[in-house]
C-alpha cells in the first residue's frame, strides 16, 4: 500500500498525521503503516508515484502476471491526479 497525501487547499485543514510511513487521522485510535507515503509538501511529482509504484508492479507484468491499481478516496482527494498527473 502506498498512500499519497495530496495538497491542501486553501479553505482545508489537514486531517491526518504523517510519522513516516505511518499515517493517522486525529480522533481515531488507529492508524495505517505504508509501504511508502507520499506527501504534499516534499516534493512529491508523478515521477515519484511512479518510482514507488513501479519497483512492484512492472516487473510481474513483465513476467506475464496481472496488476492492478486501485485510485480509493472521496470526490476531490486526487484520485485522478495521482493516476493521470492532471
Amino acid at each position: 500500500v502506498i498512500v499519497r497525501i495530496k495538497p491542501e487547499e486553501e479553505e482545508e485543514s489537514s486531517f491526518v498525521v504523517v510519522n513516516g510511513n505511518e499515517v493517522t487521522a486525529p480522533g481515531l485510535e488507529t492508524s495505517v503503516t505504508a509501504a511508502a507515503v507520499l506527501g504534499p509538501n516534499d516534493g512529491d511529482s508523478q515521477e515519484a508515484v511512479f518510482d514507488a509504484l513501479q519497483a512492484e508492479l512492472l516487473p510481474h507484468a513483465f513476467d506475464g502476471f496481472s496488476t492492478y491499481m486501485l485510485a480509493y478516496g472521496s470526490t476531490g482527494s486526487g484520485k485522478t491526479h495521482s493516476l493521470f498527473g492532471q
